[in-house]
């Protein structure tokens, strides 16, 4: 998913708001809480890297300040833009340590539908994904609709060697199950008018267990967590073009 290739950038912090990282006590900023991939250029926080879609802003979706990007399809993708320095000038505090930009395909003929499985050869984190893409294109506008399902089973503590010592229930990284929807499209009325929207919605439900001693039961004193989280985001722009090259963008 798209938080597994952002995770992948060296100028990205993968501890803090990212699936398989451990409760902090005291700094719910750098937990996984909601077990979102949250996206932290030079591990100043999630709360300070701007992710945009297409160049609008999204919903923070985690119980702190942060934008779930596994949200975004990655067959809905074109491209994704990376400014790895601060940005506050321009785009406000929430862009001290970056921005980055994810771009969707603006046109798509046809219908395409992929699935993949795998499994850790260890155990555990057993994977199922489905995405279907639909849309269709014109000199006039465009339509994409990008649909993904997922789900990932959890890693225990009994599946690895190196926890042995621990309690087999307790949770190394956690059961995350995804629906994400994006609908993103453009008409131009006219050489000097046009239409852009862009819409997302997601829903995330995930689960991990931590018992307080762990090498004791979970029952004894642990901790269930499972979140479940919502969003969506609906943009639309217009733009006009006019003479003496003036422009208007509502």
């Amino acid at each position: 998913d798209l938080g597994e290739a952002i995770r992948s950038l060296s100028q990205n912090y993968n501890g803090g708001q990212n699936p398989g990282v451990g409760f902090t006590p005291g700094a719910l900023g750098n937990s996984n809480t909601t077990s979102g991939s949250k996206p932290n250029l030079r591990g100043l926080g999630a709360d300070a890297t701007l992710t945009l879609l297409n160049g609008h802003r999204l919903p923070d979706d985690g119980s702190v300040a942060g934008v779930d990007i596994s949200t975004i399809p990655l067959s809905a993708i074109s491209k994704i833009e990376v400014l790895a320095d601060g940005s506050s000038a321009l785009y406000g505090s929430d862009a001290v340590g970056g921005v980055i930009n994810v771009t969707l395909k603006r046109s798509f003929e046809g219908l395409a539908l992929s699935g993949r499985v795998g499994q850790s050869t260890e155990g555990g984190n057993v994977q199922r994904q489905m995405s279907l893409v639909s849309g269709y294109g014109s000199d006039a506008g465009g339509l994409v609709v990008a649909f993904d399902l997922s789900d990932v089973t959890r890693i225990r503590a009994a599946d690895r060697d190196y926890t042995a010592n621990m309690n087999g229930e307790n949770t190394l990284f956690p059961a995350i199950e995804r629906q994400n929807l994006v609908v993103s499209g453009f008409h131009d009325f006219s050489d000097t008018f046009s239409m852009k929207v862009d819409a997302l919605y997601s829903k995330r439900t995930s689960e991990a267990v931590s018992a307080a001693i762990k090498t004791q039961p979970v029952e004894f004193e642990g901790v269930r967590n499972t979140p479940s989280t919502e969003a969506f985001s609906i943009a639309t722009q217009f733009d006009g073009k006019y003479a003496n090259g003036w422009r208007s963008s509502l």
